[in-house]
């Protein structure tokens, strides 16, 4: 699987060489600033369009749009439906046993009541637990780290990379997330999306049925 691996990352080396740059340069306000110094400082930057901005991107994370999406690429192949859904429910998963391990508190009771925050969306969930790490930006990177191994223009691998970091920082503006919540959970997205793709096609077994090849538009127009 170490073999595989590499062939990937050096396939997409756009997508990993500007997340691993993002992820060195993140490191510095994780280390410097205090856990609610980030957030606290996006929160106060709220404009319309930033507004508008970032709920966009975290819808993204939500995951029905990407599900359409995979429903499209399975016409044309069911193998691109089970990879993009394996990537992304499997890191999924490692997050959601994360968060039950952790069970941080999320901002919204984590702050004193002096601490007045702005929430973007009226009627917002304000979840209060399993603060870390974000399960939003673990399936922004799966997702977007999958686009990037679709597409044959590589150099859109830091488009991607920069898209993802925009969901991860959605939710910190949003209120629901810290800065180091979605700075682990961009790396479980990476690393598990990365590790449960390996994990299918290096497997013969099942590269080679006739399922995860199955194509609806060849059975159609031949």
């Amino acid at each position: 699987m170490i073999h595989q691996s590499q062939q990937i990352i050096r396939k997409n080396i756009w997508f990993f060489t500007s997340y691993l740059l993002l992820l060195v340069i993140g490191l510095f306000p994780l280390l410097i600033y205090a856990k609610g110094d980030i957030l606290i400082f996006l929160n106060n930057l709220h404009s319309e369009k930033l507004d508008i901005l970032f709920i966009s991107f975290n819808m993204i994370g939500h995951g029905i749009v990407y599900l359409y999406f995979l429903l499209v690429l399975a016409f044309f192949r069911l193998k691109y439906l089970i990879l993009g859904a394996t990537m992304f429910l499997g890191s999924g998963l490692f997050t959601h046993i994360l968060k039950r391990i952790f069970d941080e508190p999320r901002p919204a009771i984590w702050f004193p009541e002096s601490v007045v925050l702005s929430f973007v969306v009226e009627g917002f969930e304000k979840y209060q637990f399993q603060s870390f790490p974000s399960g939003h930006t673990t399936a922004g990177f799966s997702i977007f780290l999958f686009l990037s191994i679709l597409t044959p223009n590589k150099s859109l691998g830091a488009v991607f990379a920069i898209a993802a970091c925009l969901v991860a920082f959605s939710r910190v503006y949003l209120v629901q997330h810290f800065y180091i919540d979605i700075y682990f959970g961009s790396m479980v997205g990476v690393l598990g999306s990365l590790f449960f793709y390996v994990l299918i096609e290096s497997s013969p077994k099942i590269t080679e049925s006739s399922l995860y090849n199955f194509s609806l538009k060849e059975k159609i127009f031949g």
